[in-house]
């Protein structure tokens, strides 16, 4: 079974990276202030971080939990599921084959080369999400919105803003059931119609912008 690595940090700098090699990491590490710390774990474990203010690291492993007051975190490579949760810190997310959890309250957040489901709910800050995926959903009540996606069959995607530009950026051969709202702003809809993909987008002020046809992120 996946071991589990709990890691407590007041603030400074964590790195974690996972190995294929066992490690003789204690399953529960606190790090206290002003910590400046490289940690190795198995490449199969769930890692769990909270923390008050620092910068975060994590590559390599199983699965991601973090919950961080404030500062960065960059989370790549992980074979499983990741779920943060901020109050002002930015967000990087690269390489995740499992489904991704983000709720913040500001900062901006860039989730790419997401394989699984992706969940995000923020206050403020820009949101850009590159995606493989059935399922995104994203509440933003602040910040420019950008989602390239490539869909697996019958996907549905919704974005709920209260002030953001939104654009979605769609295969070309994808065909679109769309409903999307702006109460202050443009709408422009350049997919084919198809049940392919269910897109909603509702944004009291911005603009909302579907474009196919752009080249699907490698």
């Amino acid at each position: 079974m996946a071991e589990k690595v709990m890691i407590q940090i007041d603030s400074g700098r964590l790195q974690v990276i996972g190995s294929a090699e066992d490690t003789a990491t204690a399953k529960d590490i606190e790090l206290g202030s002003h910590a400046d710390a490289l940690i190795r774990v198995r490449n199969d474990c769930k890692v769990e971080i909270h923390g008050d203010a620092a910068e975060v690291s994590v590559s390599n492993v199983g699965r991601v939990e973090a919950h961080l007051d404030s500062g960065d975190i960059d989370v790549a490579d992980v074979s499983g599921n990741v779920e943060i949760h901020t109050d002002s810190a930015d967000v990087a997310l690269e390489n995740v084959t499992g489904n991704v959890e983000i709720h913040s309250d500001s900062g901006e957040i860039a989730a790419l080369r997401i394989r699984g489901r992706v969940e995000i709910h923020a206050d403020s800050g820009d949101i850009t999400v590159q995606a493989t995926s059935d399922r995104v959903e994203v509440n933003s009540d602040s910040g420019e919105v950008v989602l390239d996606l490539v869909p697996i069959t019958h996907a549905r995607y919704e974005v709920d803003s209260d002030s953001a530009a939104v654009t979605v950026r769609l295969p070309a051969d994808v065909g679109v059931r769309a409903e999307l709202e702006s109460d202050s702003g443009e709408v422009i809809n350049d997919a084919a119609e198809g049940d392919d993909v269910h897109l909603e987008v509702s944004t009291d002020s911005g603009d909302i912008t579907v474009l196919a046809g752009v080249p699907a992120f490698g």
